[in-house]
């Protein structure tokens, strides 16, 4: 089958999934490209080919599939959409067409932030903060960062933790006092933690380097505010095919010539 006849669909949220599409782009126009918020950074993808600006849940992708006959999926969602990509990957599998992932880089701008390896670390940089340091997620360290340092912090960490009792068991015990115990479903949508910031007087910011789903808007919330951030731990390698990789296949799976 050449290239001409294959038709197939993109979700095109990450820089290298646009870069895939224009490329491609050049030589069919049976790209069916997916672009929404939900997947990315929205791309502005060129070329004579068909955009659907919304996004899919399984049963819209299933539709498209099989009315216009997709043959191959690429999945070119920024790395904090692992929903999305979740969503894609098993729609694809159920309806058993070809499924590629482009691994993308953390598009995140780390200006405001200081790289933390544990709760010495943490306290060391925070304590300079005037206000309230607000730490999100990051359990593990909920009860170190109130003791290190006979408790330079103890009073001003406000501890912003999924609803489970185990996180809130964790920082009572810690001392943490009640009205510095916040418990949210992550990740924490923008307008509420702008909220969170203001109300309780926040100068620093804790965040997981490993909670992909939320470090984008925690990060840009922060950059926004005009506060500095502790970064703990490591970010996880991106999940995926090199864009490059992934060209390479294709051309030689459909024969393209690249002049």
């Amino acid at each position: 089958m050449s290239i001409e006849d294959e038709k197939i669909m993109i979700f095109a949220g990450s820089r290298e999934a646009k870069m895939f599409t224009d490329s491609l782009a050049e030589y069919t126009d049976n790209i069916y490209a997916v672009v929404s918020e939900a997947y990315g950074s929205r791309q502005h993808i060129s070329g004579n080919i068909t955009v659907i600006s919304r996004k899919l849940d399984a049963e819209g992708i299933r539709s498209w599939a099989k009315r216009v006959g997709i043959g191959i999926i690429v999945d070119g969602t920024e790395v904090y959409a692992r929903e999305e990509s979740r969503v894609i990957k098993e729609a694809a599998q159920e309806l058993g067409t070809d499924y590629f992932k482009i691994s993308s880089a953390v598009d995140v701008d780390f200006t405001h932030t200081t790289k933390c390896a544990g709760a010495a670390d943490i306290v060391k940089d925070a304590s300079y903060a005037v206000g309230s340091v607000l730490m999100i997620g990051c359990r593990e360290l909920a009860q170190a960062v109130v003791s290190e340092k006979d408790g330079a912090l103890k009073d001003r960490v406000i501890a912003l933790l999924p609803p489970e009792e185990e996180s809130i068991r964790l920082c009572q015990e810690a001392g943490y006092p009640e009205e510095n115990i916040i418990c949210m479903k992550m990740p924490v949508p923008e307008v509420l933690l702008r909220g969170i910031i203001e109300g309780k007087n926040v100068t620093h910011m804790i965040v997981a380097a490993s909670d992909i789903d939320s470090i984008k808007v925690n990060l840009s919330t922060a950059a926004a505010a005009g506060i500095r951030v502790s970064l703990y731990g490591d970010i996880p390698a991106a999940e995926g095919i090199p864009v490059q990789e992934l060209w390479k296949i294709f051309t030689e799976r459909f024969g393209i010539r690249e002049e």
